[in-house]
């Protein structure tokens, strides 16, 4: 009587959908109130449990994230390592790292100064960041298309696509060089076929880790030790206690002790001869800096270099140093055309690789209007100022420069000049 007028008094339900509302029915048939009551109890119980639920996956993700906190930041600390120690893979991913903020707060500034490191020694992926950086004038960088050709056409020499597609980019819209529609083509099938050879090694990689998944050594299986057979029970056959008593009795025979034979003595091993070492190759002569400055024709992109030995400078080593002199060149100022050439002076050579370079501009001759070699531009007026040979000496006094270099590796040269701009030649 007691559980009925318990239930009896729990509020009446009218749709099983919904355990709270009220019913006329429910009054009249008390015993649909026991079910109910069970509904309602099991609802606030799933409800209990889903917030349970609820905190342990909170307190868990909490837990999971700080130990991947830890792992990131373990991981950084090896990046570093192996990134002071001048490796040009470890100094991308460290530049990454600081600019996505893996395992240390997010560093632009540092982030670019390794992606610097990285490509001076080569790293084609952060060679790129560079051109995108000095392309978009984004990371602090000035936007700077001949610096964005540069570092695309590093990476695009390594095999980066996304430089080729950049490159191609700059060449249809005449971008830092002159439009050239033909190139950019060529660019871009380039770009293409590196992607396809991208996605095909990707696809093998990922198949031969299959295979090396499924064939691996499976563990064996432990074997379980079987259980000691039961005690024989005693037979029939067994000797009776007047048999034991009369066999304890009888004398034992004593065992004849048999004589040990005497150990031979051992032969004594002869001692190897020991092997004569091998004499040492010894290692070939490193080229000095100046004979690998010499050894090749050195490119600023696209370009031939105008101070180092390239198709249009041709160099000559005197004692210590490097005297270079470019091909004629031929300009003009105020319609007036003349001839001129560069020569730079490479000195003080470093067994580090590095140098200085003196760069300037000599006038070798004023020509006449009409000489072959020069065409007077459209609209030139006759009544134009003439230029006289002081304004072209003072005109190409302003095209010197002193400039720091250095050989980062036999196909590589940087070199720093005024306002800190870097010029990168490559060896073709």
């Amino acid at each position: 009587m007691g559980d009925w007028l318990r239930f009896h008094r729990l509020p009446p339900i009218r749709n099983p959908e919904n355990p709270f509302t009220r019913s006329p029915q429910h009054n009249k048939n008390p015993k649909r109130a026991i079910p109910r009551a069970n509904g309602i109890l099991a609802t606030e119980v799933t409800m209990n449990k889903r917030v349970r639920t609820l905190i342990l996956g909170l307190i868990f993700g909490l837990l999971g994230g700080m130990a991947q906190a830890g792992e990131l930041t373990d991981q950084f600390n090896a990046t570093r390592k192996l990134a002071e120690r001048g490796q040009p893979d470890a100094m991308y991913r460290l530049g990454q790292m600081y600019e996505l903020g893996l395992g240390v707060s997010a560093d632009t500034r540092k982030a670019y100064a390794w992606y610097q490191k990285a490509a001076n020694d080569g790293q084609a992926d952060a060679a790129y960041q560079l051109g995108y950086a000095y392309y978009w004038g984004k990371a602090g960088k000035p936007k700077d298309y001949q610096q964005a050709l540069d570092w695309f056409s590093l990476a695009a020499e390594k095999g980066n696509s996304k430089a080729m597609t950049y490159l191609s980019k700059m060449y249809a819209l005449g971008r830092g060089v002159p439009r050239d529609k033909a190139r950019a083509e060529d660019w871009s099938d380039k770009a293409h076929l590196a992607e396809q050879q991208a996605r095909e090694q990707a696809t093998r990689a990922a198949a031969a880790r299959a295979v090396a998944a499924r064939t691996a050594p499976q563990p064996a299986p432990v074997a379980l030790a079987e259980p000691a057979p039961p005690p024989a029970e005693a037979s029939a056959a067994s000797p009776t206690v007047a048999e034991t008593t009369a066999a304890q009795l009888a004398p034992a025979t004593e065992p004849a002790v048999q004589a040990k034979p005497e150990p031979k003595p051992k032969a004594k091993a002869k001692p190897k001869p020991k092997a004569k070492p091998r004499p040492k190759a010894r290692p070939k002569p490193r080229a000095s800096v100046q004979e690998q400055i010499l050894a090749g024709s050195w490119n600023k992109g696209s370009r031939p270099a105008l101070f180092l030995p390239s198709d249009n400078v041709k160099c000559k080593k005197a004692d210590d140093t490097l005297r270079c002199s470019s091909r004629l060149i031929t300009d003009h100022q105020y319609g007036t055309p003349f001839r001129f050439r560069y020569i730079s002076t490479l000195s003080d050579f470093s067994t580090k690789g590095d140098f200085k370079v003196n760069h300037r501009a000599q006038l070798i001759e004023v020509l006449a209007e009409g000489v072959a070699g020069y065409t007077a531009s459209e609209g030139e007026e006759e009544s134009a100022p003439k230029a006289t040979t002081e304004t072209i000496q003072a005109l190409l006094s302003r095209r010197r420069d002193q400039l720091d270099c250095q050989l980062v590796d036999d196909k590589t040269i940087t070199c720093t000049g005024r306002r800190n701009k870097v010029q990168r030649f490559r060896r073709s």
